[in-house]
């Protein structure tokens, strides 16, 4: 009866010993941190940022750098953005934005009151603009047809969301990366058209001037004005090979030259890449 009772007694003994260690176990595991998440993870599950652009390119740019991390939209894009009439949804988005991507008071005069005392940047904030051959003393805004000026607009956007959302840093860097190279590989398809002239309807173009090497020998109308019989005889007397248009709104007195349409909005285009890639592959008809 001894030895039972014995036997019994350390049985016991030994299951109240697993159930200690058991609980022992537990408790470690609750208060052991979790495995962390690598940063795109991390940055997928933090609140996006709302970011407004007020011109279709620069939206394609911020798309670039965001890759879906962000909420972005693009206002003022159903006609000319420079003389954008925001709707009531599009002024709504904006008060409500955490970022205005805009061209600025020169290119968007009307838009200037609107933004006052939002967070809104404007190129010339990142990048070095040209003076605008149209109206002097004014710079020109068009700078998206250029990968280098471009890089460095992604670059200072890339900066500014880091600093709104470090937890987001490497993932917008790694991003900005492959950005920066797919522009490489387009200004190695570039063709060097150095020495080869062009006309524009307005001018918009300087930036792919600096893409290309082509060069520039007037503008036909001032913007949104019509073409005026001057610059008809200007043509006519111009050793430029082409026209470069927005629109193929083209009068019979150009027929000689051949009008090749890059639309400075790109609005046929559904990445960034892609709508230089077309800008530059449409301008080698000028040769």
């Amino acid at each position: 009866m001894g030895d039972q009772l014995t036997a019994v007694n350390v049985m016991s003994f030994r299951i109240m010993n697993y159930l200690w260690i058991a609980i022992g176990i537990g408790a470690l595991t609750a208060c052991s941190p979790k495995p962390s998440t690598d940063g795109a993870s991390q940055a997928e599950s933090d609140p996006k940022t709302q970011i407004v652009a007020t011109s279709r390119p620069l939206m394609l740019i911020a798309e670039e750098i965001t890759r879906g991390l962000d909420d972005l939209s693009a206002v003022a894009t159903s006609g000319d953005s420079h003389d954008a009439a925001l709707t009531p949804s599009e002024l709504k988005s904006i008060r409500e934005s955490d970022l205005v991507l805009w061209l600025g008071e020169d290119a968007q005069p009307g838009l200037a009151k609107q933004l006052k005392d939002l967070n809104a940047v404007d190129p010339s904030i990142w990048v070095s603009l040209p003076e605008s051959r149209a109206h002097k003393g004014e710079q020109d805004p068009h700078f998206w047809f250029s990968s280098t000026q471009v890089a460095a607009y992604a670059q200072g956007l890339s900066d500014a969301l880091s600093k709104m959302h470090p937890e987001r840093a490497l993932v917008y860097a790694d991003n900005l990366t492959g950005f920066k190279q797919r522009l490489e590989q387009i200004s190695e398809q570039s063709v060097d058209m150095a020495g080869v002239k062009y006309l524009s309807a307005i001018d918009v173009y300087q930036s792919l001037e600096q893409q290309t090497g082509i060069e520039f020998d007037g503008a036909l109308a001032e913007h949104d004005q019509p073409i005026k019989p001057s610059s008809l005889q200007q043509a006519a007397l111009s050793e430029a090979k082409c026209i470069l248009a927005s629109n193929p709104d083209q009068p019979q007195a150009l027929g000689k030259f051949n009008w090749i349409i890059i639309d400075e909005l790109m609005r046929g285009a559904s990445s960034y890449a892609e709508g230089l890639s077309q800008a530059v592959s449409l301008v080698r008809g000028c040769q």
